[in-house]
């Protein structure tokens, strides 16, 4: 039996989450200055960098080196890889990388070098089913490669730190092996996507412009810690750093996320070419295929006196205390004074009052039928059951009604506009990975499932 996740997300990725961050590469990134101003500064940096390179493909330009996994196909291994994998014999799939020290640290926060090639960066086992829930990841291994350049555990894992320690030391090793890489699993294909990104966008700019877009964002991220150290309590920036800590993260760390966000998302939508014009008959066609979305449910707002048989011993004795109901109301008294006097309802101490209350909710049909029908400010006549005698009165009410395509016609442009916006950026974003090279650890895994 496979556990679900258990909920990671309430530490670290909580703290992301207060971030104003676009979701995802994928989803409609909202406009403003901050995009804009990115837009300015590669423009108004100049784009010589990119026009003295010709290449076949623009966007993506030469593709590094593809990585084979086929021994034949791959580069002489050296003696002490050989040696490794001959302790492997029976094991064959995608090639996992391991480094040595900090570097998955490091790769989130380099700049573009194209491929990068590191003698830390070493293989060091393949992968079939069943052998990842084997292997107690340390953090450095690699998951997955874009375009050469490595994404590591630790980058995805880190976010859950204080949980998977909890869970190591609780859970059996099999069980927190499992859901670790229900985790990895689950997070790496957004990581991937702002990579691959974040990479295409740094190849676009020189040195100095890429400096230049980090100093707007981090400038941006600046108005974001004064926000997040008010919503976390913190009288100081050094006890922000210490609560953040405490939640598995550091600001450098979000600081990154927040920059890489943000560069993934502009250049995803500087590539995406989006429709601005939506006909009138487009507009009047979905309003017409979907007229539910546009009607407005009856709804009433009432007041009810109800007078139980069984707390007044009886019909009898019911009957008694409602024509003592009736004379008051006849006499004038307001019907919600009545109400708090002699009601054995569920609102009685309100006044009988019930709020909104939508047109086909209520148990009792003919009690509804009178309420969708009688005068507002009328009082019904006496409905009784096998339990009770009531009366309602109507307060306000709203008929159901369809609102008319003049006065929707702007919301229906910018429901398809943003649909619009996310398909196309969808569609994009699936090009670009298409045109990458991207091999994950889960690739053999999910060919073989």
């Amino acid at each position: 039996m496979v556990m679900p996740l258990p909920p990671f997300r309430d530490h670290a990725r909580a703290i992301l989450a207060r971030l104003r961050l676009p979701v995802s590469p994928g989803g409609a990134p909202s406009a403003g200055l901050l995009v804009l101003g990115l837009v300015c500064v590669v423009a108004a940096a100049g784009c010589e960098s990119t026009r003295s390179v010709k290449v076949d493909n623009p966007v993506l330009g030469p593709p590094p080196p593809r990585i084979r996994l086929n021994e034949s196909e791959a580069a002489p291994p050296d003696p002490q890889a050989a040696a490794a994998r001959a302790d492997h014999d029976d094991v064959s799939g995608m090639v996992m990388l391991q480094d040595t020290g900090d570097s998955g640290r490091r790769a989130s926060s380099r700049t573009d070098e194209g491929p990068h090639h590191d003698d830390a960066v070493r293989p060091i086992q393949a992968l079939t089913p069943g052998v990842l829930n084997q292997l107690d990841l340390t953090g450095h291994e690699v998951v997955a490669l874009v375009n050469g350049n490595p994404i590591f555990v630790s980058e995805i894992l880190d976010y859950y730190s204080r949980n998977l320690e909890q869970l190591r030391r609780e859970a059996p090793p099999e069980q927190y092996i499992r859901l670790r890489n229900q985790l990895l699993k689950r997070d790496l294909p957004q990581v991937i996507e702002t990579r691959l990104l974040v990479d295409l966008f740094k190849q676009r700019l020189k040195p100095e412009q890429l400096e230049h877009v980090r100093g707007i964002l981090i400038n941006e991220f600046e108005k974001e810690i004064a926000r997040l150290q008010k919503e976390m309590d913190a009288k100081s920036r050094a006890e922000l750093m210490r609560k953040l800590e405490e939640q598995g993260t550091t600001l450098d760390a979000l600081q990154e996320t927040f920059i890489n966000r943000h560069l993934a998302t502009e250049y995803l939508r500087s590539q995406t070419k989006f429709r601005t014009h939506f006909p009138r008959e487009e507009l009047l066609a979905y309003y017409r295929e979907h007229i539910d979305e546009f009607r407005i449910e009856g709804r009433v707002r009432w007041q009810q006196i109800v007078i139980d048989f069984e707390k007044h011993g009886g019909r009898e004795g019911a009957w008694d205390v409602f024509r003592k109901v009736a004379e008051a109301l006849r006499a004038g008294e307001d019907f919600g004074d009545v109400a708090r006097q002699y009601s054995d309802g569920a609102t009685a101490a309100k006044g009988g009052l019930w709020d909104w209350t939508r047109q086909g909710s209520l148990s009792n049909k003919d009690v509804e039928k009178a309420l969708f029908e009688l005068p507002v400010g009328t009082v019904s006549q006496e409905f009784i059951s096998d339990k009770n005698i009531q009366i309602v009165r109507v307060l306000e009410r709203i008929e159901p009604s369809v609102r008319p395509f003049e006065e929707v016609q702007d919301e229906i442009r910018k429901k398809l506009m943003d649909e619009h916006r996310r398909q196309a950026l969808q569609a994009k974003l699936e090009e670009l990975k298409a045109q990458a090279d991207i091999v994950t650890i889960f690739d053999d895994l999910q060919a073989g499932s």
